[in-house]
């Protein structure tokens, strides 16, 4: 019952004061609340017991999966000076490779002159390319998105504005929509189609590394910030290297991993959201 929005309210109507509030507890003494019989009273206390209890187990399972989606892009990427992962796929044992990315992604610059797409997106280090929209709950983009970029299904985007845990930005692959549009303060890049060394699904998850931040660093002007922005060129960042096994197979099968990760992780994530929405709920239309 403390849990309840009508405990919430009976506190707030005995609150006084002005930037310090506080309330007398024999004002709330004398409050009555409505109560069931003991039976539906136990029946109560059971259920959200129970809900309480799917909702912890969700928890802990969800930050299970986020540990070893972790722990896995540390230990099957190789690190700092290695040229081997410490964990890797069995059948597999060659050194892995270094590649400039302009030498396999050409940059994308194309405009939406034609209003092609009416989609503004925007860059979440967690969710990926989304819909300003949905994300924001409003459009931040200006009225006029005909000088915005256009990026198809498959291209790359690069957010050099830095947040917390994310130091040099997120590097993201349109997956969600066919277009979209983007503010020319993103680096917007696309594979190669002669390409033949890196598969796309691999390049997705080595950006979920932390591998390619140094690269960043030593071709970012030192110190230099500009509007949450670091300041770095389209030239210098495509010149980065990229770290990827030779064997296109390992590559898949690294990818394959990941996603299936992910795909738990966003099962469990939604699982979390729903259960808290049911109790809120219950909590809600279960007491008068």
């Amino acid at each position: 019952w403390f849990k309840t929005n009508i405990f919430k309210r009976m506190i707030e109507q005995y609150q006084e004061g002005g930037v310090r509030l506080y309330f007398f507890f024999d004002k709330l003494q004398k409050c009555q609340i409505k109560i069931p019989s003991l039976q539906e009273q136990q029946k109560i206390a059971s259920y959200f017991q129970k809900l309480d209890s799917l909702i912890q187990t969700t928890s802990k399972k969800l930050a299970s999966l986020k540990q070893i989606k972790a722990a896995s892009l540390q230990s099957m990427f190789p690190q700092e000076g290695e040229t081997v992962p410490k964990v890797r796929f069995k059948g597999f044992e060659e050194e892995w490779e270094k590649e400039r990315l302009c030498n396999i992604a050409s940059r994308i610059t194309r405009k939406n002159k034609n209003l092609e797409s009416f989609t503004p997106l925007t860059i979440s280090a967690i969710e990926g390319l989304v819909s300003q929209l949905t994300y924001f709950n409003n459009i931040v983009a200006s009225s006029n998105i005909s000088g915005y970029y256009l990026i198809k299904n498959g291209e790359f985007a690069y957010n050099k504005s830095y947040s917390n845990g994310f130091p040099y930005g997120s590097i993201k692959r349109l997956d969600k929509f066919d277009m979209g549009v983007l503010s020319t303060l993103y680096i917007v890049f696309a594979l190669n189609k002669q390409n033949t060394s890196i598969l796309s699904d691999y390049l997705v998850i080595f950006f979920n590394t932390t591998l390619w931040h140094h690269e960043i660093a030593k071709r970012a002007e030192e110190g230099a910030r500009n509007h949450g922005l670091l300041n770095i060129s389209a030239e210098d960042f495509l010149d980065i290297n990229i770290i990827y096994p030779k064997d296109l197979l390992e590559q898949q099968k690294i990818a394959s991993y990941f996603c299936n990760l992910d795909r738990q992780i966003s099962l469990q994530t939604q699982r979390l959201e729903k259960l808290k929405q049911i109790k809120a709920a219950c909590l809600d239309k279960m007491f008068v």
